[in-house]
């Protein structure tokens, strides 16, 4: 009698156990730092999300190297700026739809230009690919929010960092 008794209560505490850990691992954030719960999110959308994160995180990296070697030079030093809030406008969506924000690590990666000017025709090829992604990356998006932000960083390659490029170049 004893040992059914102890058998049962050993059966009754691995389930409260086995409970307590789904419970916790359901409603703490460990899905949603792993993308893993439902975010009202595509897998296409995001993808889009971090291949356009990734790009504005290289181009940083590129203008910073540039700034770096040569000093706050026009138009990098301005395009940084803006850069960097366009890093910040994705990483609001990341933040709203509970994504893992990723690292910028490509510093180290971007390529280090001999000149300002060589620097600007690569700043040019930079912002015309951006604009193709943004573009290439919309056609799977169905989140109004989302396709807003991928459209006003596309407009501001286009219209502003793609001109003052062009000048320099």
């Amino acid at each position: 009698m004893k040992s059914r008794y102890i058998l049962l209560v050993l059966i009754l505490l691995i389930i409260i156990i086995g409970f307590i850990i789904f419970y916790n691992k359901s409603n703490s954030n460990y899905f949603l730092k792993n993308n893993i719960l439902d975010n009202n999110l595509s897998v296409e959308e995001i993808n889009a999300l971090n291949a356009t994160l990734n790009d504005e995180y290289k181009a940083e990296a590129i203008y910073q190297k540039v700034i770096n070697k040569f000093g706050n030079v026009p138009p990098f030093v301005n395009i940084m700026s803006a850069e960097q809030k366009h890093s910040s406008s994705l990483i609001m969506l990341y933040n709203k739809y509970n994504l893992t924000i990723p690292e910028n690590d490509w510093y180290n990666e971007v390529p280090e230009y001999e000149s300002v000017q060589e620097a600007c025709k690569a700043g040019v090829n930079a912002e015309i690919e951006n604009a193709a992604l943004y573009d290439e990356m919309m056609k799977n998006i169905t989140h109004e929010d989302i396709i807003q932000v991928f459209n006003s960083l596309k407009n501001a390659s286009l219209e502003k960092h793609l001109p003052a490029f062009e000048r320099c170049s």
